[in-house]
């Protein structure tokens, strides 16, 4: 029986090395210490993003993020993912959404989102925030003192 072993593997220039689908081709993470605050409707950008830049426009990128969202009575939060400018679910209500009838609380905020850009330019992915109902203000990342807030992107070979 033989061994190969090599240092590194390297495409000539000009080419990539192809990848089984499913591969991991790279991992980028951000994180924040910054809280955003808003009574607004509308989806508000807020500080948890990070960049990537695929390797080949037929690579998908798994987006996760993780924090915790702070609100008042009868108030509901809502958080998702954008691409650039662009809104990834299409859902009212984005990733995920969180409600307290009977007082306040701080609620955990994450999820994630398996996207195809067809792009092989720096994509900026960032976390946006919205007030779904109520009187109130709601702040997210909360706790950044204590508890840690990142969006992971990995480009997921295609």
């Amino acid at each position: 029986m033989s061994t190969l072993e090599v240092k590194g593997i390297q495409a000539p220039a000009g080419f990539n090395l192809d990848m089984p689908a499913g591969a991991i081709l790279q991992v980028v993470q951000g994180t924040t210490t910054v809280t955003t605050s808003t009574s607004s409707s509308s989806w508000v950008a807020t500080s948890l993003s990070a960049t990537i830049t695929p390797k080949f426009s037929s690579s998908k990128i798994l987006v996760t993020y993780s924090g915790s969202m702070y609100h008042y009575i009868d108030t509901k939060g809502a958080s998702t993912i954008y691409r650039d400018s662009t809104e990834l679910t299409g859902k009212t209500s984005g990733v995920v959404r969180s409600w307290q009838s009977a007082s306040r609380g701080f609620f955990p905020h994450g999820g994630e989102y398996l996207d195809s850009p067809s792009s092989t330019s720096a994509i900026v992915y960032k976390i946006y925030i919205k007030k779904d109902s109520g009187d109130y203000t709601i702040d997210y990342p909360t706790g950044t003192d204590v508890t840690r807030s990142s969006i992971t992107l990995m480009e997921v070979a295609g």
